[in-house]
């Protein structure tokens, strides 16, 4: 035989047996491969279906609509306590008496805090007025001008400086000097007048306004601006400060007519203090809780704040239970919380939420809240978790059961929030899908359909 036979006949043998062994590989794999079985699991155990982005989420707590607390002072005495812890009131029932014999020299110093508020409140806006009407300066000669006021002051002190010789030998005769002293006072309706202004002057530095109407500090325009704000907001501060004196000095002097403290709300006595204690430590002596009407406390921002309106609902799903509750938006403030209560950017404000059913609730519980415009607006969105969907070369794809065996689908994603991805398309609630990074998860595997509770447990 020749050389070239035996080669070819090598040739022809190996290909034979790497033929053998791939097609025996393949067939155990095969085989391998039905042998496998993998667990799926129902897309509506595993997805739900909303519209639930975490951004358009609200929070809050949960609180009565009204609570009644009682405080006393030192110069408050009680007659008698009418109730206890636990005891139901009703709106008009008497809480307490007051002994109003020791209420009239309050109520007189009271009122007198009252009129000293509302003058200082007149006062404030009269040099608002002052500030409104005073002519910045430019920029550059604000130095100079402020410098000359007090250059001058010691250049008045010059005749002043000439007389401390004259004046300091009467120092130390202080007897003999006093007709030396009368000349001084002859020439000193000038020194008078400068020593006048020297307390006017430190009034002025700390920016105040001279009596008189007459300005001496002088102002850039962004210095103006600035004292103009900080006045207008002390006056805010003033009137607030005015407005609740006025309130508790009318509140005590109704008291005072009858000596009784009445109940304003129905519901629960939940505390009653003891009377030292309560003025010792500042706390109330008398608590009174609603027991029906309980609301939840929350903030929505502005650019939501089109979209809701009061009398709108919302579903609730509380923290503490588990349990989901109804809700109606009963009020919505015109005023947003200072900017840097929720950061820096979006205004929020606040919003009342009162709970239809709300007997199972109690205060400061934690609700997770949602707009039912929004849930109708966005309820055809399935939501899967991403541990479902595979990410790969741009794309979304699950492994899929169709007629028992593995397939590979892509999925078109909408958004993608906080690990959940809106599935628009490729995967309904009736499918079954693999938790993708099993060890036996791929094409052609026999499939097994499973609860959600063996996958999570």
């Amino acid at each position: 035989m020749s050389k070239l036979k035996k080669t070819l006949l090598i040739l022809f043998i190996v290909i034979i047996i790497c033929g053998g062994l791939i097609l025996t590989a393949s067939m155990l794999k095969k085989k391998n491969k039905e042998s496998k079985v993998v667990d799926v699991y129902s897309v509506s155990e595993i997805g739900y279906y909303g519209n639930f982005n975490y951004e358009d989420m609200l929070y809050g707590n949960v609180t009565t609509t009204n609570e009644q607390k009682i405080y006393i002072n030192s110069n408050q005495q009680i007659s008698e306590i009418n109730v206890k812890e636990g005891d139901r009131v009703q709106i008009g029932d008497v809480l307490l008496v007051y002994d109003t014999t020791a209420q009239s020299l309050q109520l007189q110093t009271m009122a007198t805090e009252v009129e000293l508020a509302r003058v200082a409140v007149i006062v404030a806006e009269r040099e608002l007025e002052e500030l409104e009407n005073t002519v910045p300066v430019e920029e550059n000669t604000e130095m100079p001008t402020t410098e000359a006021p007090t250059t001058e002051t010691p250049t008045t002190e010059e005749p002043t400086t000439e007389e401390p010789p004259v004046n300091s030998t009467p120092t130390d005769a202080t007897p003999t000097d006093a007709p030396t002293t009368e000349e001084p006072t002859t020439e000193e309706p000038t020194t008078e007048e400068s020593t006048t202004e020297a307390p006017t002057t430190e009034g002025i530095t700390s920016g105040e306004l001279a009596e008189g109407g007459l300005e001496e500090k002088v102002y850039t325009e962004k210095e103006l601006k600035q004292a103009i704000k900080d006045k207008k907001a002390e006056i805010t501060q003033l009137k607030i400060a005015y407005q609740l004196m006025q309130v508790s000095y009318d509140i005590t002097e109704m008291q005072m007519a009858t000596g009784e403290m009445v109940c304003t709300c129905e519901g629960v006595v939940r505390q009653v203090n003891d009377v030292e204690t309560a003025i010792a430590n500042n706390e109330p002596l008398i608590v009174v809780g609603q027991t029906k009407g309980y609301v939840v406390e929350t903030a929505i921002g502005e650019l939501k704040l089109a979209d809701v309106a009061v009398g709108d609902t919302v579903t609730m799903m509380c923290y503490d239970d588990g349990m989901t509750y109804s809700g109606v938006i009963t009020d919505i403030s015109e005023i947003p919380y200072d900017e840097n209560y929720y950061g820096p950017g979006e205004s929020y404000y606040p919003m009342t939420v009162s709970v239809v059913d709300a007997d199972n609730l109690s205060m400061g519980m934690y609700m997770e809240m949602t707009l039912d415009s929004e849930m109708s607006e966005g309820g055809d969105s399935l939501y899967l978790s991403a541990a479902f969907v595979v990410y790969e070369n741009g794309g979304y794809y699950v492994y899929k059961d169709v007629n028992g065996v593995l397939e590979k689908k892509p999925v078109s994603v909408g958004t993608v929030s906080y690990g959940d991805l809106e599935i628009i398309g490729g995967v309904s609630q009736d499918d079954y899908i693999a938790f993708p990074y099993s060890a036996d998860v791929e094409e052609g595997v026999k499939t097994k359909k499973e609860s959600a509770d063996k996958l999570y447990y």
